[in-house]
């Protein structure tokens, strides 16, 4: 039984959830009819010109050069110099100095 791209459309339209689980629901039905395709069991996707829904972009938040430079220096004062503690949390400074100088963080 073939389906038309109109059932597919309606079926978008009733799933419950985010842009991005309508999509991921929708690519898992379109891997599936893509592989009755190789196989020769369906003559065509109907699924090939429906188009994604348009997913909200996640923008991230950046911190001022300032802000960078303040959690830094209260990272820093929390370094305690007694020998057991002090290359661990100058080793955990290193690293965030290294995440927050590189961008990353």
């Amino acid at each position: 039984m073939d389906l038309p791209p109109s059932f597919f459309l309606e079926f978008r339209k009733n799933i419950n959830g985010s842009p991005r689980t309508i999509n991921s629901t929708l690519s898992a039905v379109r891997g599936f009819y893509n592989y009755m395709l190789r196989n020769e069991h369906v003559a065509q996707n109907p699924l090939r010109d429906i188009p994604p829904y348009k997913e909200n972009a996640f923008i991230p938040f950046i911190f001022s050069r300032k802000a960078t430079d303040e959690i830094l220096h209260a990272v820093q004062k929390q370094i305690r110099c007694a020998k057991k503690y002090f290359l661990n949390d100058m080793m955990v400074y290193t690293a965030i100095m290294l995440l927050a100088r590189c961008g990353i963080w």
